[in-house]
């Protein structure tokens, strides 16, 4: 019964180094993941990855879930904001291939670790750029409105490609990769006929009288979409990140109740365990041990993706300070990493890296946050 006591301390400790970063200006992220470290092997060893570790599922699940319901409007901003489309593109683009090409020439990885490699050090963390727009009263400002429509065009962009990523991985040949594509446009098909049939479901349901029977709905959704995707070769996070944008066009889970009560559950209690249990498996003893290692992948992986932003900003024709307060809202790293790198863990990419990244990881994102909130304050 370890999982008990384990959620109990964690969920606690979290709450107040969490209360302590967002007081100096930081992202909650850093207070979660924070205490996962001081729990577990870096300092205190109290608890294990493992005793948290269905819980952590489930948060990782539902912060990919609330990602396509609450943020994810694609047809919305490449209509009316095709020039951010291609800048998110472009700076994207730009920092995947330059990134992959520097983990095959410095590290000499595989072409598979190369690949997740750039995923999870290239894409850009929403939740810094929106809390300091947010924090400094510009959401309505065309400027930061545009950095955020950036920002998720960024997570959903990579979103996508980490999901090609997975089939490349999970095939062996060319029948294999034919058989995954096969599976891949099965998902679509199963995907594209649920928001078309969902939406007439919850709507015949609710009228049943059934106490909180969108909340059912809506788990039912998640859970089989995430078990489909594993079972055809994809991420589980990825089926809930469709489910969120089926669920979003369904008019009785447009209330501020749903909204609110989803994510109560999922910020306070699953999401915060996930993030904790990334900081359970990082052992900070080896960060002197890959220092050098470590400093390269930081400023190399933010310098590409900021030069690669401003470039973008500039070929489009956007002003030198659009430019620079793009570059600096899309150099934060936080949760799409850690997403991305316990995927690649769990299907054992970076055997014997491992320990590197995650510490690697853990500085990365401190010093990306710390870089982007005082460029984002002065540039807003």
């Amino acid at each position: 019964m370890e999982f008990l006591i384990a959620s109990a301390v964690i969920i606690g400790v979290s709450i107040i180094l969490s209360e302590l970063f967002e007081r100096v200006g930081l992202v909650s992220v850093l207070g979660e993941f924070g205490t996962g470290l001081l729990l577990g092997v870096s300092f205190l060893a109290l608890f294990s990855a493992e005793s948290i570790e269905i819980f952590a599922s489930m948060g990782v699940i539902l912060l990919l879930f609330l990602a396509g319901y609450e943020e994810t409007d694609l047809r919305f901003l490449i209509r009316e904001h095709r020039k951010l489309f291609l800048i998110s593109f472009t700076s994207l683009f730009l920092g995947l291939v330059g990134t992959f090409l520097f983990a095959l020439a410095y590290f000499s990885f595989t072409f598979k670790q190369a690949i997740f490699f750039a995923l999870a050090f290239v894409l850009t963390d929403v939740a810094v750029g929106a809390k300091t727009v947010i924090s400094m009263g510009k959401t309505q400002d065309p400027l930061g409105k545009n950095l955020l429509g950036i920002a998720i065009l960024d997570t959903v962009i990579g979103l996508i490609l980490l999901a090609v990523a997975i089939t490349l991985v999970t095939s062996n040949s060319i029948l294999g990769l034919i058989s995954v594509f096969a599976k891949i446009l099965l998902f679509i098909l199963v995907i594209v006929t649920m928001g078309r049939v969902l939406p007439v479901v919850i709507h015949k349901s609710v009228k049943m009288g059934v106490e909180e029977t969108e909340f059912s709905i809506a788990f039912i959704t998640i859970f089989l979409l995430a078990f489909l995707a594993e079972e055809l070769g994809l991420a589980a996070v990825m089926g809930a990140y469709f489910a969120g944008i089926i669920l979003q066009h369904s008019r009785e889970l447009e209330s501020r109740h749903f909204s609110e009560t989803m994510k109560s559950m999922a910020y306070g209690f699953f999401v915060p365990l996930f993030f904790a249990w990334m900081g359970l498996q990082t052992d900070l003893s080896y960060v002197p041990i890959y220092f050098k290692e470590i400093m390269v992948i930081v400023f190399f992986t933010l310098g590409i993706k900021f030069v690669g932003t401003l470039a973008a900003a500039q070929t489009y024709g956007l002003s030198l300070k659009e430019g620079l307060t793009y570059g600096f809202g899309l150099v934060s790293r936080g949760a799409d990493n850690l997403v991305v790198l316990a995927i690649a863990i769990s299907l054992g990419i970076f055997a014997g890296v491992t320990e590197l990244l995650l510490a690697a990881t853990a500085v990365l994102m401190v010093v990306s946050i710390i870089i982007s909130s005082i460029g984002l304050k002065r540039l807003l």
